[in-house]
C-alpha cells in the first residue's frame, strides 16, 4: 500500500523513495484498508493499493515476520506526530521501490513454500 496523505514528515521522504506499507491480511485487502483514515497502522490516512500477493498453504504469521526481517533495512524509521498529537512508529513501512519489494516478497513465499 501507497501513504496518501500530506503529513509533511513522512511527506520529506517520500521525496527521495516511496513508502509502502507490507503486510498479510486474512481478509481482503480492501476490507483491511476501509478504515485506514482512523488507523495508527495507516498513520491515520488513505492508502492506496499497489499490489497483493495470493498466498495459500502458508502461516500468516510466518511470511509476515519473514517479510519484517528481509526488509528491515529498508525500515521506515521515524517517529511521526499525527494531526491528533499522538507520535507514531510506523515500522510496518518501507521506504524502498515496489519492485524491490515485490521480489522480496516472491522469493520468501517460494521459499516458504519449499518448506512445507
Amino acid at each position: 500500500m501507497e501513504y496518501l496523505s500530506s503529513n509533511s514528515q513522512i511527506n520529506a521522504i517520500q521525496a527521495q523513495h516511496p513508502r509502502y506499507k507490507v503486510g498479510v491480511a486474512t481478509t481482503s485487502v480492501q476490507k483491511r484498508i476501509a478504515n485506514a483514515v482512523n488507523e495508527p497502522t495507516y498513520l491515520y490516512a488513505p492508502v492506496k493499493i499497489i499490489g497483493e500477493i495470493k498466498v495459500i498453504n502458508l502461516k500468516a504469521e510466518s511470511l509476515e515476520n519473514a517479510l519484517y526481517h528481509a526488509l528491515a533495512k529498508y525500515q521506515l524509521n521515524v517517529d511521526i506526530t499525527i494531526g491528533n498529537g499522538r507520535i507514531v512508529n510506523p515500522r510496518e513501512w518501507s521506504v524502498v521501490d515496489f519492485d524491490t519489494i515485490q521480489e522480496i516478497a516472491q522469493k520468501i513465499v517460494a521459499q516458504l513454500q519449499s518448506e512445507v
